[in-house]
């Protein structure tokens, strides 16, 4: 079942789970309220489904893997998650922010995941006056410069 929006999300959306579900048209279910507070509690962090299950879980809520990933897939495509890759090509999710996505770049190592997110409005001016230029338009805000941490080169080094 693949949710629909009823409405444009507006700029804002309410600090509560059910109020965004809501806003972006899709009901307040137990299983989406569920996932959304497993990822509030991470602030900023993006996790597997597997990882946000093992959080529910611990937590004591009775949900099953399958409902989490159709949970998941309902908010992405509402517009209420963003997707990201690790290095071994799992999804990752994390809850966009209140305010909306904006542009979301980091740098994230090809070893061992680490994310380091950069100051964005440095980057997304001068991306979006690159792609006008060439005649282009910037579809997906999300950019991962893939890296190699002190950490992973230092063991590179060593082995």
């Amino acid at each position: 079942m693949t949710p629909t929006r009823t409405a444009a999300l507006p700029d804002l959306h309410p600090p509560d789970p059910a109020s965004r579900l809501r806003q972006a048209g899709l009901r307040a279910t137990a299983p989406r309220l569920t996932v959304i507070q497993a990822l509030q509690e991470l602030d900023s962090d993006f996790l597997g489904a597997d990882e946000i299950f093992r959080r529910i879980s611990r937590s004591g809520s009775r949900i099953g893997i399958g409902a989490v990933y159709r949970v998941l897939a309902d908010l992405e495509s509402a517009g209420l998650l963003e997707r990201s890759w690790d290095p071994e090509r799992r999804a990752r999710f994390r809850l966009v922010p209140p305010d909306g996505p904006g542009m979301l770049a980091s740098l994230v190592c090809r070893r061992c995941g680490k994310r380091i997110p950069l100051n964005n409005d440095a980057i997304a001016e001068p991306l979006s006056r690159l792609a006008t230029e060439n005649g282009l338009s910037i579809a997906n805000e999300h950019i991962e410069i893939i890296v190699a941490c002190h950490s992973c080169r230092k063991e590179v080094k060593e082995t």
